[in-house]
């Protein structure tokens, strides 16, 4: 378990250390406008 946790980290840390400038602009607006859908919430304040 513990090497299989390892080995998806390296894998991870691999892809961000590949990315260029253009592709982290885009990883930042995506990750930017799901956390605006976060924060908005997904229903209205009245059904609470």
């Amino acid at each position: 378990m513990w090497n299989t946790y390892q080995q998806c980290c390296r894998a991870v840390m691999g892809w961000t250390m590949s990315l260029d400038r253009q592709e982290w602009l885009i990883v930042l607006v995506s990750v930017t406008v799901l956390g605006f859908f976060c924060m908005r919430g997904y229903g209205s304040r009245n059904n609470y």
